[in-house]
């Protein structure tokens, strides 16, 4: 992940000239089918009101693509609303 957020930081540099926007975008965990199937491997009980809609995603992507011109995200981290370490 941190390689990951290094290539965007210097794409961002390298790009700021042609006014590319460079966004790194990390949702936490999504209601998802993977996500759902890696409950029922390991036996446990699934809760889909604990983790982020993927159409909430979807919202903050659409958010970062359409902002005005004069803002640059750089960085979007979205998390449940529910803390899975509490639970």
């Amino acid at each position: 992940k941190h390689a990951l957020k290094g290539l965007a930081d210097s794409l961002r540099i390298d790009e700021a000239p042609t006014r590319v926007r460079v966004v790194t975008i990390a949702p936490g965990q999504t209601d998802t089918g993977m996500l759902r199937h890696s409950h029922q491997v390991q036996g446990l009980d699934y809760h889909p009101e604990h983790y982020i809609q993927p159409e909430t995603v979807a919202q903050a992507v659409r958010y970062v693509v359409e902002a005005p011109e004069d803002v640059h995200l750089t960085d979007l981290a979205l998390r449940p609303r529910v803390e899975i370490s509490l639970l």
